[in-house]
């Protein structure tokens, strides 16, 4: 079957989960199982082995472009793992909008509520259960499984206080 095609949203940043996502690419980068893929704005962008850099647009507010970029790349999972927690996580809710499913460690915050609730994602205690995720090959596994069932694809909906529903 084709490649997993797994995601990275966002600047290189510790911050963001870059670390645990760049720990993943070193490890399983070569491998035929996987496809990886950093979304970013243009000055985060370089030139990578093994890894497929998609532009974003410059548009702040553009979630719906992120969430149909991610539809059009067929990404199956997203990695989420901000080393602490974060209280919102565009590119997590854009990637459940896009029938994505997150990889995310406990305490990230957002991205782990998003788990937990909508049941899309796998959460982990720390970057180096994830990057094993993705070694031992349960990624694979996991996104064959998710396969057999249809993706949900939804709005991303905001409020005037600019809180994402």
């Amino acid at each position: 079957g084709r490649p997993v095609r797994v995601a990275f949203v966002g600047p290189r940043e510790l911050a963001g989960g870059w670390l645990t996502f760049e720990r993943i690419l070193e490890a399983c980068g070569q491998l035929v199982a996987y496809a990886f893929h950093h979304f970013a704005a243009a000055e985060d962008l370089r030139p990578s082995r093994n890894l497929f850099n998609v532009e974003l647009p410059d548009a702040p507010a553009a979630p719906e472009a992120l969430r149909d970029l991610l539809i059009q790349r067929r990404i199956d999972l997203v990695v989420c793992a901000a080393e602490w927690a974060e209280p919102f996580s565009l590119p997590a809710l854009a990637a459940v909008a896009a029938g994505c499913d997150l990889v995310a460690l406990r305490g990230s915050g957002h991205a782990a509520e998003l788990v937990e609730t909508g049941r899309r994602g796998r959460l982990f205690d720390d970057g180096d259960e994830a990057v094993e995720f993705f070694v031992g090959g349960r990624a694979v596994a996991y996104a064959r499984e998710r396969e057999r069932f249809p993706r949900f694809v939804a709005d991303i909906v905001f409020d005037v206080a600019g809180a994402a529903e």
